[in-house]
């Protein structure tokens, strides 16, 4: 396994959480009972599965894929160690069709590997100071690329808990992160299934809170944001790495020019009104990165710093890097199988949702995909082409102390 992999995080807050959410001192009443039981989780002496409350948040109807909303009060929100009556249980809503993956499962290919700059990991680590930090929380982890990249630069003996709402991903990611870091001690390393709106962890507990493209998915981010800022030691740093996806979806290429105006800007439009519609659904801000800064700002963090990614993904005939071949390959593989953005139902819902109308969706849909067919022939040529640049911003905030 390389060891420069990445991955996004990927726990999307499977407690569809209503209400306002706790503060002042409704949060202080709450935090004595939540706090013992997240340290009983963490430390293996207790864990919300006992008490049922995991089964009851994914359930198989039907053969779909359906999430159980839960809805609390102000005071008795995000208190743990027994059910409180805080949560009732809703009708299960369906959230997508009966061939739903796992969440993010297509996202989790070879592509991920080449995300970073390794050169410019060492930068952030330095601006970070992350050697000295010896804890870490890594949520909405996924397989757990991200944290394995950033645990490198942790003092040692570091430790790592990462989050995540998958029991499949929870389950993988201690066998990869032992593959790279095969001398670490099992004590140093948990990952654990839980929901980033209501973190089973411990207030005050890591000196570094981190998530990677996991804001994006969800309909309240600011509450993953207060949890992140809740667990961070007073002095720690919360790190959020998310992008602006519709200009990434929108970057020209060497076909560009042989589009009418109207087409180009038929292709935003489109992109916009699935984003508008992901948002109205409920299923969050592709482009959310753009509004992060703000957000930790509202959560109190002091000490805002703002950076972007330096890595491009071009395309340059003849193709020959193994980058190259891995994304285009990447590509196909997406359109064949009508995973992510080729998802038909899906991207149709999103449009609709986002004010498009049936005759606006088929018609870019027909677009898109006569689009790519042109790509794909001048790949074949090798005279397809493009720089391959995006916004993926790193932004960094501190617990005052």
């Amino acid at each position: 396994m390389d060891d420069d992999e990445i991955c996004s995080g990927d726990a999307n807050g499977s407690l569809a959480h209503q209400g306002k959410w706790i503060s002042g001192r409704d949060r202080q009443a709450s935090a004595t009972g939540r706090d013992v039981y997240a340290r009983n989780q963490l430390f293996g002496l207790a864990g919300w599965r006992r008490n049922g409350l995991a089964s009851k948040m994914h359930q198989a109807v039907g053969g779909l894929n359906v999430r159980v909303p839960i809805e609390y009060d102000e005071v008795a929100a995000c208190s743990r160690g027994k059910q409180s009556n805080a949560f009732k249980m809703q009708p299960p809503l369906l959230t997508g069709n009966r061939h739903m993956e796992l969440h993010s499962a297509a996202q989790f290919g070879k592509q991920r590997d080449f995300w970073w700059h390794r050169d410019f990991l060492d930068l952030m680590a330095l601006r970070w100071k992350l050697a000295d930090a010896s804890s870490i929380a890594d949520i909405g982890c996924g397989l757990g690329h991200w944290s394995r990249l950033l645990y490198r630069y942790l003092k040692a003996p570091a430790s790592l808990v990462g989050v995540d709402r998958e029991s499949e991903w929870v389950g993988q990611a201690f066998t990869f992160f032992k593959r790279v870091y095969p001398e670490v001690s099992a004590d140093q390393v948990k990952f654990i299934q839980g929901d980033a709106l209501c973190l089973p962890l411990p207030s005050d507990e890591f000196d570094v809170v981190t998530c990677q493209t996991l804001l994006m998915h969800l309909k309240r981010p600011e509450i993953a944001i207060e949890e992140m800022r809740r667990i961070t030691k007073p002095g720690g740093l919360v790190i959020c790495v998310e992008p602006n996806n519709l200009f990434n979806s929108v970057a020209f290429n060497s076909l560009t020019e042989t589009q009418t105006v109207e087409e180009v800007t038929r292709k935003f439009e489109y992109w916009l009104r699935f984003q508008r519609g992901k948002q109205a659904l409920g299923e969050g801000n592709n482009s959310i990165g753009d509004l992060v800064p703000g957000l930790l700002a509202i959560a109190g963090l002091t000490d805002i710093e703002v950076y972007e990614s330096d890595r491009a993904a071009p395309y340059i005939p003849p193709y020959d890097t193994e980058e190259q071949r891995v994304l285009l390959n990447q590509e196909q593989d997406w359109r064949d199988a009508g995973t992510g953005t080729w998802n038909y139902e899906n991207a149709r819902r999103y449009v609709l949702a986002g004010g498009g109308s049936e005759s606006f969706f088929e018609s870019c849909w027909r677009q898109l995909r006569e689009s790519f067919e042109l790509e794909r022939a001048a790949i074949a040529r090798n005279e397809f082409h493009l720089a391959g640049g995006g916004i993926n911003y790193l932004v960094s905030g501190r617990k005052p102390i």
